[in-house]
Formats: C-alpha cells, sequence, structure tokens
C-alpha cells in the first residue's frame, strides 16, 4: 500500500521543464524581435546574430542592477 503512494508522490514530485523552457523562449523571442525592430528579415538567426555583435543591452543594465 506505502508503495503505491511511494510511486504516485515520485511522478507528481518530477519537474516537467519544458513548460518552463517555452515561456523563457517566447518571452526572450518578443524582447529581441521588439529591441531590434530594425531587422526586418524575421529569422531567429539574424536576431541571435545582432544580440552577439551588439553587447550594449548587457553592457549598459547589468552595471546598473549591481549599483542598487
Amino acid at each position: 500500500m506505502s508503495g503505491d503512494f511511494y510511486k504516485e508522490w515520485r511522478t507528481k514530485a518530477e519537474v516537467d521543464y519544458f513548460p518552463q523552457l517555452v515561456v523563457l523562449w517566447l518571452s526572450t523571442n518578443a524582447w529581441y524581435r521588439s529591441h531590434y525592430s530594425e531587422i526586418t528579415t524575421r529569422k531567429d538567426r539574424d536576431f541571435l546574430n545582432k544580440l552577439r555583435d551588439d553587447p550594449a543591452p548587457a553592457t549598459k543594465s547589468i552595471p546598473a542592477l549591481i549599483d542598487c
């Protein structure tokens, strides 16, 4: 009897990371599509290349957060 409860709680305790990944992915896409609106191709690779070559968002916001 207790083995059944163990299996049930073990199943409930397992973390499903896929929904968290989808939320993070969608929010990141929304951010960089609004931040780099000058890119008209709408391909993820073009946005990622622009983000890689333009470190300004990270270098401007992170020091401000650290100083708080």
